[in-house]
């Protein structure tokens, strides 16, 4: 009977998925409406006294030191404030825009506060997005600050560039 029926029925058709690239932007466009309306947000992060909402999981989704604090059983998986020591709260809130926007724009001597905070926080893509755009604010007031942070946080593309290797 069973082969009947699977003799007489049509062949069942594959159903293609169509990739849509805007679909990560609107989900991320979603969760950072979340982030600034405060909805939702399990865990303020500190950082010199100023306080940050964030969603545990998207700081665990970007962040390598994040998802060890918040999955290894660290008393700050159960926290709702954790204060975050050696980073500036520039650096902190410019790495939780690009975590959560995936852009931001630097001003001045801005990277330095973000390199040291993506760093510290291990946000491959903030690190990797300050490596891409570490030399546009060099100039000939800063031009060592910049080579000894490139060299610090061995950025050595940035070094062949400025050609110090």
């Amino acid at each position: 009977m069973a082969e009947e029926i699977a003799q007489d029925s049509p062949a069942i058709e594959v159903c293609r998925v169509e990739e849509r690239p805007e679909h990560g932007m609107m989900i991320l466009q979603g969760l950072n409406k979340l982030k600034n309306d405060k909805i939702l947000c399990d865990v303020t992060l500190i950082a010199e006294g100023q306080k940050f909402e964030a969603h545990r999981v998207v700081l665990v989704s970007c962040s390598d030191y994040f998802r060890s604090m918040f999955t290894s059983g660290m008393k700050e998986s159960t926290q709702k404030e954790i204060e975050l020591r050696g980073i500036t709260s520039k650096g902190l809130d410019k790495t939780l825009e690009i975590i959560y926007t995936s852009t931001t724009s630097l001003e001045g001597d801005d990277i330095f506060d973000v390199i040291a905070a993506a760093t510290h926080l291990q946000v491959t893509p903030v690190i990797e997005f300050c490596e891409r755009n570490f030399l546009s604010g060099m100039n000939t007031t800063n031009f060592y600050d910049f080579i000894n942070t490139a060299k610090l946080y061995s950025m050595n593309n940035a070094l062949k560039q400025i050609d110090v290797l």
